[in-house]
C-alpha cells in the first residue's frame, strides 16, 4: 500500500479538486466516481446526476457544504488571510494486491483520518469535514477543508508517522503487500538551486554531495578531533569549529566547504558555501563524531602493516641532493615498490576483517549493530583509494557509487549514534592503515584492490542478510545494491580499466606494460618470421640438384 501525503498535496480551491475526483478525468479514466466514506452518512454526500442536461454529477452541493466551516471563518475575521485549507491524501494498492470492496476502502479511510487526528476526535469537536472517493479498484482519495467547526485550522504534523501506522495496519489486516516504511536512514539530498549550480560550474555532482563524501571518508580514519581536522584540510575541506558560548574552549559544532580554488564556474559561484555537520548528514553531526571517537578504541597497527612501514626507504632531502640521477632514480624504484608492499600488506589485513566481520554476521545476525558502520566506512574507503576526487568535477565511478548506498545500511534507525564494538575496532585500524598507505599505482596494487573488494562485497552481503533479519527492508536493499556495485565494477575492471575509472597512475603503468608487452611480443613475431625465411632458405640450398633433362630423340 502506498499513502502519498503532506503538504505538497494541499491546495485552495475544494471545488476543483472535487470536480476532479467526482468527474471524468483528464482522459476520461474514471469509472464510476463515487463517495464511500466521509464525515456523515455516505447516502447523504454522494452526489446526484446534474439535471440540467450535462453529462456528469452535480457537486455544487458537496462543495458548499465541505467549504461551510471556510466561509464562516473569512466572515468572521475578514482581515485574516486566507491559508490553502483543501486537505488532500491518496492511498493506493499495488497491482498484485487482493481486490478491496468499497466498505474495506472506508475502513482505511476511517482509520487514516483519526490516525490523522482529523475525525472520531471527542464529540466530533475537533473534526473537519471530509470525504473519501473511489474511482477505480487500485487507489481512493481522500478530501476535505481543514477548518473546524469552530473556526479553528486543523495542522497534522505527523502525517507522515500516522501514514505509516495506518499502512502496516491495513496490510497486516487485508493481506496487502508490506511496503517499507521510512526509518530515517537515507542520505540528504540536494536542494535543486545546488543541483543547478553544479550544473553551471560543469560539476558532476552538487558541492553538499562532494563535501559529504569527502567528510566522510575523514571520519572513517580520524581517531580525534585533531586527526578529524587535518584529514579535512588535506583533502581541500575547509573546517571551521563552532565554540560554546559559555566555555569558549569546548568545540560544540562544525561547518565544512570546499576550498575556493576547487570550485570552476563564474564569479558569483566561486565562494566558499558552508554546510554544518548536520547538514550534510544525520551521522556526520559533531556529537555523534565525538562519541564514535570516544567509545571507537583501536588497538595499534598490526605487526606486519608496521614492519612494511618501517621497511620504506626514506631518503633525507640532502641526500638526494648528493646523489647522481642513476642512484635518485634507484632509491625512487626502491621506494615505491615498498609503498606497494605497504598498501598490499594493509589492503590484505582490511580483506582479512573484512571476512572476519561476514563470518560473524552469519553467525550471529544480531551483531550488525555493532559492525553495520565500520562496514559501510570500509567500503567508502576502498572506494576513495580506487577514485580520489576532492572537487567532484569527475562523475563517481562504481563503486563510490555503491558505497553511497552502503552508507545507509550503517546508519541507526531515528537517527540514534551507531554503536561500535571490538570487532568494528580492528577493522577501522585495517581501514586507516590502508588510507594511509595511499592510493592505488600499479598492476599488482590494482590485482590486490579487487581482491579485497570482492572480500568487501562478500561483508556487505552479509550485513544485507542481518539487516532483513531485523526487518529493516530500506537498510537491508541498500547494502545488497552496494555489494552488486561493487561486484559490477570488479567485473568491469577485469576486463578494461580505462573504462572502470582506474587511478591515471595505475592506467600510466598498465599502458606502459602494455607497450612494452606488445613490443616484446612484435619483436619475437619479427624474429620468428626472419628464423623461418632463414630456415625455408636453408632447406632450399640444401635440396639436391636435379638432372638435366634428357634430350628429346628425333626420328
Amino acid at each position: 500500500m502506498i499513502v502519498k501525503t503532506g503538504a505538497a498535496l494541499r491546495g485552495a480551491r475544494t471545488y476543483g479538486l472535487v470536480h476532479y475526483l467526482l468527474g471524468p478525468g483528464r482522459d476520461n479514466e474514471h469509472t464510476d466516481p463515487r463517495v464511500i466514506a466521509g464525515y456523515r452518512a455516505v447516502e447523504e454526500l454522494n452526489p446526484k446526476p446534474r439535471t440540467d442536461g450535462r453529462a456528469g454529477l452535480d457537486i455544487r452541493g458537496l462543495v458548499a457544504d465541505l467549504d461551510r466551516p471556510v466561509v464562516r471563518r473569512g466572515e468572521q475575521h475578514p482581515d485574516v488571510p486566507p491559508v490553502k485549507h483543501v486537505f488532500h491524501t491518496i492511498i493506493s494498492n499495488r497491482p498484485d494486491d487482493p481486490y478491496l470492496t468499497d466498505e474495506q476502502w472506508a475502513d482505511i479511510a476511517y482509520d487514516m483520518m483519526r490516525e490523522l487526528g482529523l475525525a472520531g476526535t471527542e464529540q466530533g469537536r475537533r473534526d473537519i469535514r471530509w470525504v473519501a472517493v473511489r474511482h477505480d479498484d487500485a487507489h481512493i482519495h481522500l478530501a476535505g477543508t481543514l477548518v473546524r467547526a469552530d473556526g479553528s485550522v486543523a495542522h497534522t504534523p505527523n502525517d507522515f508517522k500516522a501514514a505509516s501506522v495506518v499502512r502496516a495496519r491495513m496490510e497486516a489486516r487485508y493481506g496487502l503487500t508490506r511496503t517499507n516504511g521510512g526509518d530515517r536512514t537515507a542520505s540528504i539530498r540536494p536542494t535543486r538551486a545546488e543541483s543547478e549550480k553544479a550544473t553551471r560550474q560543469g560539476r558532476a555532482e552538487s558541492e553538499r554531495e562532494t563535501v559529504r563524501r569527502l567528510v566522510r571518508a575523514a571520519a572513517g580514519t580520524a581517531r580525534s578531533a585533531e586527526e578529524f581536522r587535518s584529514e579535512l584540510i588535506s583533502s581541500g575541506v575547509l573546517f571551521s569549529p563552532r565554540r560554546s558560548t559559555q566555555d569558549p574552549k569546548k568545540v560544540t559544532g562544525y561547518k565544512a566547504a570546499l576550498r575556493p580554488d576547487l570550485i570552476r564556474g563564474d564569479r558569483r559561484d566561486t565562494a566558499p558555501v558552508w554546510f554544518a555537520g548536520g547538514g550534510l548528514d544525520k551521522d556526520l553531526t559533531w556529537p555523534k563524531l565525538c562519541a564514535r571517537w570516544a567509545r571507537d578504541v583501536r588497538p595499534g597497527l598490526d605487526p606486519a602493516h608496521e614492519a612494511a612501514a618501517k621497511a620504506i626507504p626514506r631518503v633525507p632531502p640532502a641526500e638526494q641532493a648528493a646523489m647522481s640521477s642513476a642512484e635518485r632514480r634507484t632509491a625512487a624504484a626502491a621506494t615505491k615498490a615498498a609503498e606497494v608492499a605497504e598498501r598490499a600488506t594493509a589492503m590484505w589485513q582490511t580483506e582479512l576483517w573484512a571476512y572476519t566481520v561476514a563470518e560473524a554476521l552469519e553467525g550471529d545476525p544480531g551483531l550488525v549493530d555493532s559492525v553495520a558502520a565500520a562496514a559501510a566506512d570500509t567500503a567508502t574507503i576502498t572506494a576513495d583509494l580506487w577514485q580520489q576526487d576532492p572537487d567532484g568535477r569527475s562523475a563517481v565511478t562504481g563503486p563510490v557509487a555503491a558505497a553511497d548506498l552502503a552508507q545507509r545500511a550503517g546508519r541507526t534507525p531515528g537517527g540514534g549514534a551507531p554503536v561500535h564494538g571490538p570487532r568494528a575496532a580492528l577493522l577501522r585500524t585495517a581501514v586507516r592503515a590502508m588510507s594511509q598507505a595511499g592510493q592505488l599505482s600499479s598492476d599488482s596494487d590494482t590485482a590486490r584492490w579487487l581482491t579485497m573488494a570482492v572480500q568487501v562485497a562478500a561483508m556487505l552481503d552479509a550485513v544485507a542478510a542481518a539487516r532483513m533479519a531485523q526487518q529493516r527492508a530500506d537498510q537491508a536493499e541498500a547494502a545488497r545494491a552496494a555489494a552488486a556495485g561493487f561486484r559490477a565494477h570488479i567485473a568491469l575492471a577485469e576486463t578494461d580499466l580505462r573504462r572502470a575509472g582506474a587511478p591515471s597512475r595505475v592506467l600510466t603503468v598498465h599502458d606502459a606494460a602494455s607497450r612494452a608487452a606488445a613490443h616484446v611480443a612484435a619483436t619475437h613475431t619479427a624474429a620468428a618470421q626472419q628464423t623461418a625465411v632463414r630456415q625455408r632458405s636453408a632447406r632450399a640450398d640444401s635440396r639436391p640438384t636435379p638432372p638435366p633433362p634428357s634430350p628429346r630423340r628425333t626420328r
